[in-house]
């Protein structure tokens, strides 16, 4: 109850406030064919103050609910309120193999659970009795495996249409109670959530190199310092490790949910999802079945646009003409438009035929001249036969429907196989250079602590060179051996000095890429973490029965492709193709190093052999000495300097390709999934086939029935008349 705004004062308004106030309180009269979102009921069980033996009978319960109410809109309200929150959706008869069907108000009442037929026709009795002009809509309502450009052979629903203040409004009351959605179970929610409260944590630690105690020294001016890598911490791997063993696991659950989005709703909204068989109640959004299969708004429709739609009523002159028709011209207009709406729907010829058929077999009971009885029960004979060949006909269409529902839900299946299988090869291909990285660096870090052994050795070996020793005059004639050997000598040292430049170089080159590998490799390792979360992502979608034709999974497959081919790019361009480059640097630089050793070596000989016959002075073996050991000790001191690199990007390696190997385990289970997805949407298919054909089967009988009894009375008359 609104309370009204009283002042205690007298209050000086000017003439402009006071036109302002006037337009405000004149506005909601004018505007009344539009309801605003704060005039939407918020429906509570507990403000409905109705006994139960109120509750159970229909005249008492229109009568508490209306009691104090003077439009209709107040009216309707109260009804819509009452019935959303005291009427519980019955699944057990929505999945019994023998259909729905028209049940008592007063059963209703007392049972309190009904399928979409009984609300429309619960709407339809308790707004009768209110004095709301009300009727039930028979249509087609989409379900969890409809699909644009789905081809619809049948009806599956039924809702209302109201009309208020002098204007039609849409309505069902079945979607405003609740849904059935496939929710993960409680201990799977669980899971759900410790996973994502516990995302992989990881700590960042330094790469320490052990060196000799006698190296340290030499190399610690020119050492960088130690590179990095990551390890997840061991309680949180542990803890994710545990929960993924667990799988989850989902269910049918109705979430009981008033909600007012159904509630009067835009009939624009309202037909993207709601086709009723006869167009004239859409209200003004005209669509046949056609139109309604290939109309893409389904495919871009989200529940939030009911939040901020524009409630609004229609004015219908069809609507009122339809319901201000005798019954047999009423159905035969609605036959009339049914048919040319969705002519694959049999069953609602044979309906309106059998109706008719009934009509006739009443008018022929009641009717006192005999020759006006048999024209009666010949039209009510021709309409039975009708009806009973259009359910005859619509057996037909139940197995054509199924086969093509099949025939899609096989495709989609086999489209995501296709691009899992497309993914998943991309991923491999990943592995396999993943690996091959790894091992390129695991080669090089191997090599190079052998390499440092044994040039720390060659170093410990020339430092041992003596430089004391005798030395004497050439032998005659060795002349000519002592200036080859001195130009040996000057032409070795000048392509050593080559070498060590170009080595120089190279190693420059090397230490930059293996620096740019190592700082790269653990970000883009952690990248594939998303590329994991798109797909566990889309695998819960395939969980809740969505596949690739619904937009959710739609959006997330191009962000997985997106992902994949910038992940891709990236990894050729910082990883792959600098890690294939630095191996063949490595290798080239460690030959010409062997080579430079080579040299120096035979420098060394040189030298000796020309001090030793007095040709050069000892100052100069000392002198080149000192500069091979200067240049081993550069070598082991690169190899010391670049090694942790090089074991950050090894590790790297190791750990993108793990990160790698997830993705490729995870597209498998989304298979399953799909898979799955598949073989339950069979399930829904079967029953519904079997369940529409026992409702054939049903009709049939009910039409031979009459039959039977028609032709028995016309015989009964035919005896009569002779």
């Amino acid at each position: 109850m609104k309370k009204i705004l009283t002042f205690n004062k007298p209050y000086r308004f000017s003439f402009v406030l006071r036109i302002l106030c006037v337009f405000l309180f004149l506005f909601p009269a004018i505007s009344f064919c539009q309801i605003d979102d704060s005039e939407i009921l918020h429906f509570d069980s507990k403000k409905y103050n109705i006994s139960k033996k109120e509750s159970e009978d229909p005249y008492l319960l229109v009568a508490a609910l209306t009691k104090g109410k003077t439009g209709d809109k107040e009216k309707f309200d109260a009804i819509f309120g009452w019935v959303a929150t005291n009427i519980r959706y019955n699944y057990r008869q929505y999945y019994s193999s023998s259909g729905s069907f028209a049940l008592p108000t007063k059963y209703i009442l007392h049972a309190k659970r009904v399928v979409c037929l009984g609300y429309a026709n619960l709407m339809d009795t308790l707004c009768h009795i209110a004095g709301i002009t009300n009727t039930t809509v028979y249509g087609y309502a989409t379900d969890e495996i409809f699909d644009v450009h789905d081809s619809v052979f049948t009806d599956n629903h039924a809702w209302n249409a109201v009309k208020l203040d002098g204007l039609w409004y849409v309505y069902d009351v079945t979607w405003s109670t609740g849904k059935m959605e496939y929710k993960l179970t409680r201990f799977s929610r669980f899971i759900q959530r410790t996973l994502k409260k516990h995302p992989p944590k990881f700590k960042q630690l330094r790469i320490k190199i052990q060196v000799s105690s006698r190296y340290k020294s030499e190399c610690a001016t020119n050492y960088k310092g130690p590179a990095y890598y990551y390890k997840q911490r061991y309680f949180n791997r542990l803890l994710r490790n545990i929960l993924f063993h667990f799988h989850r696991k989902y269910k049918k659950t109705y979430i009981y949910k008033i909600e007012s989005d159904y509630y009067l709703c835009q009939p624009e909204l309202f037909a993207i999802k709601h086709c009723p068989n006869d167009p004239i109640w859409s209200l003004g959004t005209v669509k046949n079945m056609q139109a309604f299969e290939n109309d893409s708004a389904y495919y871009y429709h989200t529940d939030s646009i009911y939040k901020t739609q524009v409630r609004e009523g229609r004015e219908c002159p069809e609507c009122d003409a339809m319901l201000g028709r005798g019954a047999k011209e009423k159905i035969k207009v609605a036959e009339k438009n049914m048919y040319a709406s969705n002519n694959r729907n049999r069953f609602i010829i044979a309906g309106s035929e059998y109706h008719l058929g009934l009509m006739n077999y009443k008018e022929a009971l009641a009717e006192p001249v005999d020759s006006i009885k048999i024209f009666y029960l010949d039209s009510a004979q021709l309409n039975f036969l009708t009806a009973r060949r259009n359910l005859k006909a619509q057996k037909s269409s139940n197995a054509y429907e199924i086969m093509l529902q099949k025939r899609k839900n096989k495709k989609k299946m086999s489209l995501l196989l296709t691009e899992n299988r497309v993914h998943r090869n991309i991923v491999r291909k990943k592995i396999r250079l993943s690996i091959s990285n790894k091992q390129s660096f695991k080669r090089i870090e191997t090599k190079s602590e052998a390499f440092a052994r044994g040039w720390r050795q060659k170093a410990y070996n020339v430092s041992n060179i003596s430089t004391n020793f005798k030395t004497y005059p050439p032998r005659k004639g060795g002349e000519m051996k002592a200036a080859l050997k001195k130009l040996k000598l000057d032409k070795t040292k000048a392509e050593i000095d080559t070498l060590i430049t170009h080595i120089t170089q190279l190693k420059k080159q090397f230490d930059s890429l293996v620096q740019s590998i190592s700082l790269n490799v653990w970000p883009q390792a952690r990248e594939f973490d998303t590329l994991f979360y798109f797909f566990g992502m889309r695998m819960y979608m395939r969980a809740g029965l969505l596949d690739n034709y619904k937009k959710p999974v739609e959006d997330m497959r191009i962000k997985i492709i997106e992902q994949e081919f910038n992940a891709n790019n990236s990894l050729d361009f910082l990883l792959y193709k600098p890690g294939l480059s630095a191996a063949a640097l490595y290798r080239t630089i460690h030959k010409l190093i062997r080579r430079k050793n080579k040299l120096m070596q035979n420098c060394i000989t040189y030298e000796r052999d020309l001090v030793k016959i007095e040709k050069n002075p000892m100052s100069d073996l000392e002198e080149f000495k000192a500069e091979v050991l200067i240049s081993l000790k550069n070598d082991y001191c690169w190899l010391e300097t670049s090694l942790p690199f090089v074991i950050s990007s090894n590790m790297g390696f190791d750990f993108l390709r793990w990160q790698q190997k997830e993705v490729d385990l995870i597209i498998p289970a989304e298979n399953d999934l799909e898979k799955d997805r598949t073989y339950m949407v069979y399930d829904i298919l079967k029953r519904r086939y079997r369940k529409c054909n026992n409702i054939v089967d049903s009709n049939q009988s009910s039409v031979s029935k009459k039959m039977r009894m028609v032709k028995n009375y016309r015989v009964k008359i035919n005896r009569r008349r002779k």
